[in-house]
C-alpha cells in the first residue's frame, strides 16, 4: 500500500542499529522510476559507493560491475561495513526485459563477496510473480507485508513527528504548537 510507512520504517530500523553513531550498513538507493535500467542503475550505485571527493569515471556497464565487485571484496577482506542496497519501486526492476540488476545484486548476496543486503520496496504484493526464474532462484523470499494504517496508527505518527520538545524553541512556543 502506498503511504504506510516503508521507507519510515527501513530508516528507524537503520537508525536502531546504529552502535555510538557509526552505521551498520552502508546504504545506497535506487529508484526503480529513476534507475530502473542496469547500466545507469549500476552507475548510480558506483556514484553512491564512491569515497567523498573521489570521482569515479567509469562509464560502461562492464566497468561499473567490476568497481562494485571490487568494494564488496574489499569490505569483506576489511571487515567494513555491509551493503544495503535498497531498491524503490521494484516492480520498475522487474518490469525490465532481462532483469539484469536484480540478477546480478542477488547473485553477490549469495556469492563469496556476501558483503551485501537487497531490500526491495514495492506496492505491488505480485511482484514476485515478475520476477525472472532466474532471478527468482536466487531470491530468499523473505517478505514483510504492511496493510492499511488504522487512523490511531496515523494519528500516533503525526503526534510524534509535529510534536515540539521544549529545548528546541522554548517552552512557551512547544505549548502552544502541541
Amino acid at each position: 500500500y502506498r503511504g504506510c510507512g516503508k521507507h519510515s520504517l527501513v530508516a528507524r530500523v537503520l537508525a536502531s542499529l546504529e552502535t555510538d553513531g557509526v552505521p551498520a550498513f552502508d546504504v545506497a538507493h535506487l529508484s526503480g522510476s529513476a534507475h530502473a535500467e542496469a547500466a545507469p542503475a549500476m552507475r548510480e550505485l558506483v556514484r553512491q559507493l564512491a569515497a567523498p571527493g573521489t570521482e569515479r569515471r567509469a562509464s560502461r556497464y562492464v566497468d561499473d560491475l567490476a568497481l562494485v565487485s571490487d568494494e564488496l571484496g574489499r569490505r569483506r577482506a576489511e571487515g567494513g561495513a555491509p551493503l544495503l542496497v535498497v531498491l524503490s519501486q521494484l516492480e520498475c526492476f522487474a518490469l525490465q526485459q532481462r532483469q539484469t540488476l536484480l540478477y546480478v545484486l542477488l547473485d553477490a548476496v549469495q556469492s563469496k563477496l556476501g558483503c551485501i543486503v537487497v531490500l526491495g520496496i514495492t506496492t505491488d504484493r505480485n511482484v514476485l510473480e515478475l520476477f525472472e526464474k532466474r532471478v527468482r532462484s536466487r531470491l530468499h523470499n523473505n517478505r514483510v507485508t504492511f496493510g492499511h494504517a488504522a487512523l490511531d496508527d496515523v494519528l500516533a505518527m503525526l503526534d510524534d513527528r509535529l510534536r515540539l520538545d521544549d529545548s528546541d524553541y522554548g517552552k512557551a512556543f512547544a505549548a502552544a504548537w502541541t
